[in-house]
């Protein structure tokens, strides 16, 4: 009967996580996302597009081939490894932890923010990627726990899968090895195995490139990597605040909060483990990657961060009342309330302008743009954010001299978090209080199809060259593309989107490109929600 409940619990959380982000399959693909649609789209794939090793591609393939070619049926196969993903950070926490705090981290899992973002987004970071990691840590841990060697080739398996996926999954033995040394000595020794295992399906790659005849497709991918691996490229203090916002940002100051609670009161060696995978991403992004800051890249540090926000949670409310859930639910009710009418009133003032003379963006209200190179976009008031961020801090210091009422502010303090996290998954799924680029891109390719414009395709965005074109266009971005600008006839069609690295509001779209544009075409219509200029289609 026991285990018929504990079954039932899973079942019913994964079925909420799946409803919650069923909206999300119809958001139309932005920039590195369209690259995936183009590239599933050819019967070559084309490793220019997607320089990563193959698995995921083959993964999107097969996908593709059973379900049709489609956008929709792209973000369901990422859902699909998102709901995996909440399967075995539930598993990895009822090893390390215990079931309740399983149940805790499942139920986070299925309503944060950043989750339901990394299990929407066509890539791997945040879908692929991050189910092989945690199954290949779980493998490992059971191995570690009971001792039999099975457990240990099905952790192997799931590594070269791993490094099959995206190279920097190579750190994955960095984490093991770290952990090995802090916990379990005396089995230091299967790290070989391990290694060899996993490392021997990763040649599969550059063998089957060599013998087939491209060798090209290989180092296309290690010639990526390394464009990337290149420093950290800020200061060292700089780039782990910016890291730290990041994580603040997109999972709540809970997901920072708790995991250090818990590693404050850490008890036993076995969580080492949870610790060491934050750890090593977060040197790796602060030390080797440039531009680490991005958020897709952190979505590999999800399960643990909310493995350790779950038991953090439990050490401070220990046994759970029904009273406490209801309270915290009430409460983030009404501050989802009390959010939305901040960002309601914002929209008064303008967020953005393009200047039509110098093209400069003029940020009249400082707002904090959610955008990566890969998923949709919106954008918070930033006086939503602070309020967030200094009620979190303040409930804490409270926290911290109210003995006697520790719990009320604790419940109060979830409960600002969890409205947060609600307003984000709101604004990423619907757009009520923010920009909705999903629209604006659906008006202008109604346009450009209604009104007959003929081709070349003159853009910046990947998004346009599929859904246009079928693939097939110039980027401005290269000065011979905008050299023969207007040439021989053509549309130039501008989304104009926040820049990706910058925490500034600034745009997407560069000097040389707007100014070659608006000398050499005609501008036909400009795209609008509400009063944010958004997007731009000229006759050439």
């Amino acid at each position: 009967m026991k285990n018929d409940v504990k079954f039932v619990f899973l079942v019913v959380v994964v079925l909420v996580s799946i409803i919650i982000r069923l909206p999300g399959l119809s958001l139309l693909p932005v920039d590195d996302e369209a690259a995936w649609v183009i590239a599933m789209d050819k019967e070559v794939l084309d490793y220019e597009a997607i320089p990563h090793p193959p698995f995921s591609v083959l993964v999107y393939s097969l996908f593709v081939n059973v379900l049709g070619h489609d956008y929709c049926y792209l973000r369901f196969t990422a859902l699909i490894f998102g709901i995996l993903t909440l399967i075995m950070t539930y598993c990895l926490a009822k090893e390390v932890y215990g079931l309740g705090v399983a149940r805790v981290s499942a139920v986070i899992m299925a309503i944060l923010f950043y989750s339901i973002l990394a299990s929407l987004q066509i890539d791997m970071d945040g879908s692929i990627l991050c189910f092989l990691t945690v199954s290949t840590l779980y493998a490992y841990f059971v191995y570690l726990e009971s001792n039999r060697r099975r457990w240990l080739v099905v952790s192997s398996v799931f590594f070269g899968l791993s490094l099959l996926t995206k190279y920097t999954a190579i750190l994955i033995v960095l984490i093991v090895f770290v952990y090995m040394l802090l916990s379990k000595r005396d089995k230091l020794v299967s790290v070989l195995p391990f290694v060899v295992i996993g490392g021997a399906m990763a040649l599969v790659f550059p063998v089957v490139s060599y013998v087939s005849g491209n060798w090209g497709i290989f180092t296309n991918t290690l010639s990526w990597g390394g464009e990337n691996v290149a420093g950290h490229g800020m200061g060292l203090l700089k780039s782990s605040v910016k890291h730290v916002y990041r994580i603040v940002q997109y999972g709540t100051p809970l997901l920072l909060l708790f995991p250090l609670i818990s590693f404050a009161r850490r008890r036993k060696k076995e969580e080492n483990l949870l610790y060491v995978w934050v750890a090593v991403y977060f040197l790796f992004y602060t030390f080797v990657v440039s531009g680490g800051n991005i958020s897709r890249y952190f979505m590999i540090v999800i399960p643990p961060l909310v493995i350790l926000s779950a038991r953090g949670f439990l050490l401070l409310f220990g046994q759970l009342r029904m009273r406490d859930l209801l309270s915290i639910v009430g409460v983030a009710l009404v501050l989802f309330g009390v959010i939305c009418l901040q960002n309601g009133g914002a929209q008064i003032i303008e967020p953005f302008t393009l200047d039509r003379q110098n093209f400069n963006v003029i940020s009249q209200n400082a707002d904090i743009w959610y955008y990566s190179t890969s998923g949709p976009l919106f954008r918070v008031s930033s006086f939503s954010f602070i309020f967030v961020l200094v009620g979190s801090v303040l409930l804490v210091v409270l926290c911290s001299f109210a003995k006697g009422h520790e719990r009320k502010f604790w419940i109060v303090f979830v409960a600002l978090c969890l409205a947060f996290n609600m307003f984000l998954v709101e604004e990423f799924l619907f757009h009520k209080y923010s920009p909705d680029y999903n629209e604006v891109m659906r008006d202008m390719m109604t346009y450009y199809d209604v009104n007959n414009l003929e081709g070349p395709l003159y853009s910046v965005n990947e998004d346009f060259a599929y859904f246009l074109t079928n693939g097939t266009y110039y980027d401005l971005e290269s000065r011979d593309a905008r050299s023969s600008l207007g040439e021989i006839g053509g549309t130039a069609v501008l989304l104009n989107l926040p820049k990706i690295m910058s925490l500034d509001d600034d745009s997407y779209i560069g000097d040389l490109v707007i100014s070659a544009v608006d000398e050499r075409c005609e501008l036909l219509k400009v795209f609008y929600v509400g009063k944010y200029d958004a997007g731009y289609i000229y006759d050439c």
